[in-house]
């Protein structure tokens, strides 16, 4: 017999939905994908001062409303901005305050975002190697960049990857 990788529908960066006031990637989605059952994606980058944190965008033009990147943002900074769009108030939140938040509730499918650099890409891949060696839930890896789903396997990552 197989193990079912993903036997839930996945909600792609959370259960979404602008109109209601509950934007991707933000607690308020993440908590909606708990109550109706479903494995939850979300995406990981880097803010300057190389803490991981949940956002989809390399801009934080659409979901923020701020000029620039996410990679030239410190966390501090990045984390206490407002989601445009949220009728809860909700920000971007720090991966491991996300792994906090799921505490084992839903399978995890983490996409891991490209990094401009070979030191933000190593960064990316030890951050979230180590945050997830405490973690105590079904997690796969995934991403766009070979480099990072090798990267995560360095740094301890044993879990499930595929490239996307």
């Amino acid at each position: 017999m197989t193990d079912i990788l993903f036997p839930n529908p996945v909600a792609h960066r959370g259960l979404h939905d602008r109109a209601s006031g509950v934007v991707e990637n933000s607690a308020s989605a993440f908590e909606a994908a708990i109550a109706g059952g479903y494995a939850i994606e979300c995406d990981v980058q880097l803010t300057s001062d190389g803490v991981p944190v949940i956002f989809h965008d390399e801009s934080m033009k659409r979901l923020l409303g701020k000029d620039g990147a996410v990679a030239d943002c410190a966390a501090s900074q990045f984390t206490s901005s407002s989601l445009l769009g949220s009728a809860t108030g909700d920000c971007p939140q720090r991966f491991d305050d996300f792994l906090v938040q799921i505490a084992g509730r839903a399978l995890l499918q983490v996409e891991l975002k490209h990094q401009r650099d070979p030191a933000g890409t190593q960064g990316l891949a030890r951050a979230v190697a180590e945050a997830l060696g405490g973690y105590d839930g079904p997690v796969t890896i995934e991403s766009f960049d070979p480099q990072l789903l090798t990267a995560i396997r360095q740094f301890g990552f044993a879990g499930q990857r595929g490239i996307i």
